[in-house]
């Protein structure tokens, strides 16, 4: 999603409420990012479990660390890379496989049956993809990121990011054609 100037700005501003010790601001940041953090966070874990407690735990991160915030990147791509850093983690920790079990997860209603089982084997594909090459195909086809979006959220270079996703897309073409 792309921010307007107008939304970077509020951003800012909440954050500036925040830092001079108006803890009612932090609850305004929350309502304006939690949707798409949620998003990202079932597209990084696929279970509604999981994806609770990651969303805790990035807020609560945020909360802790928003006094330092300089306003050097968007505030919802702050909060982005620390919502991937808490599912990384949460992924180790668990060593849950990514969406194979949530079925609550559905694609569009109006799909055919053909195109819905393409879909899960995409999903699947997705799930068996190291955790480096599934963030940014998450963050760059999901998310809808540009590449210099992904490699900042994620702290890489943008080279390393396309390489990422050449990768990826390699492995996944070949897993779609059952070479894998």
């Amino acid at each position: 999603m792309l921010m307007t100037p107008e939304k970077e700005s509020d951003d800012l501003a909440l954050v500036r409420r925040f830092q001079a010790g108006d803890v009612r601001a932090f609850d305004a940041i929350v309502e304006a990012h939690f949707e798409a953090i949620g998003k990202l966070a079932v597209r990084l874990l696929g279970w509604r479990g999981d994806v609770q407690d990651v969303l805790q735990e990035t807020f609560l991160v945020a909360y802790e660390r928003l006094p330092q915030f300089e306003g050097r990147s968007q505030l919802r791509t702050w909060l982005a890379a620390i919502a991937i850093h808490v599912a990384r983690r949460s992924l180790r920790r668990r060593r849950f496989r990514f969406w194979e079990t949530a079925p609550e997860i559905a694609i569009e209603s109006d799909c055919s049956l053909e195109r819905d089982e393409r879909a899960e084997q995409l999903r699947r594909a997705i799930s068996r993809l190291g955790d480096s090459l599934r963030e940014v195909i998450v963050l760059h086809y999901l998310e809808g990121k540009s590449i210099a979006e992904t490699a900042e959220i994620l702290g890489l270079r943008v080279n390393t990011v396309e390489v990422r996703l050449h990768r990826a897309r390699k492995l996944l073409g070949a897993a779609l054609e059952g070479r894998i």
